[in-house]
Order: C-alpha cells, then structure tokens, then sequence
C-alpha cells in the first residue's frame, strides 16, 4: 500500500480483496472489470476514487461492464 501512495506501484489489480474498509485518497483511476447487480456495491467502488487528495484533482472512471439487469 506505501508503495501504492508513494507511486512506485503504479496498478493494483484486485478481486474481492478490497470492498471494504481500504482508504486510498491518492487513487486517481478506477478501472471496473466485473458486472455487479448491487448498487451498493458499485457505489463503493466508485466511492474508493471519490475521496479528496492533495495533488489530485480528477478521478477518472473506466467502466467496462456498465450496469446489469437483475
């Protein structure tokens, strides 16, 4: 995570690993790459870039899978 922070990790790929509690302002890209019927669950994700961070001043959103029907 220091690694992450510090930009000498550049991308972390992460499945189901990080759907609570992680608190990473610095985050600047979210790529979503699996279907979710929860909107919950979507807005949680969205919610781990969301935060405000010095030196950070947009969020970009990559959305590959986009909303799915129930």
């Amino acid at each position: 995570m220091r690694k992450l922070r510090d930009r000498e990790l550049n991308c972390l790929f992460a499945v189901d690993l990080f759907n609570e509690g992680l608190d990473l302002p610095e985050i600047d890209t979210i790529m979503l790459l699996r279907p979710t019927q929860s909107a919950t669950v979507f807005i949680q994700q969205l919610g781990r870039g969301l935060r405000r961070a010095k030196d950070k001043s947009v969020l970009t959103v990559l959305d590959y899978i986009g909303p799915t029907a129930p």
